[in-house]
């Protein structure tokens, strides 16, 4: 579902800025691991809509995540720990909503050609 939605914003940055831009395939690659990541974290927590932000101007991919709360019952075993170190960034913050905000993703999803 949320690699999905990452591939579609993806191709149509890419295609608008094919001529400039070329997508970094090993970060490319650990965000469609976060993805991963997202899908199980929606499930678990019952999350809003998962949102995907694409930066060419920063040239980042973030995912974010709106939740209640995030409590890992298995505590460090949680799958989060081992995949969240694909990511190059991760913030907690409140959402305008009053909703936990999780947000994490990689830089460099693109390079000047």
């Amino acid at each position: 579902m949320t690699a999905e939605m990452a591939r579609d914003l993806i191709g149509g940055y890419e295609a608008k800025y094919k001529a400039e831009y070329a997508i970094n395939a090993e970060a490319y690659e650990r965000l469609m691991n976060l993805c991963e990541l997202a899908d199980m974290l929606f499930e678990e927590f019952s999350a809003d809509p998962i949102d995907i932000q694409i930066s060419m101007s920063q040239a980042y991919g973030a995912i974010l995540i709106y939740t209640d709360d995030l409590i890992f019952k298995r505590g460090r075993s949680h799958p989060f720990f081992t995949s969240i170190k694909d990511a190059d960034f991760l913030k907690f913050s409140k959402s305008d909503s009053g909703m936990l905000q999780t947000k994490f993703g990689v830089n460099n999803l693109w390079v000047k050609k």
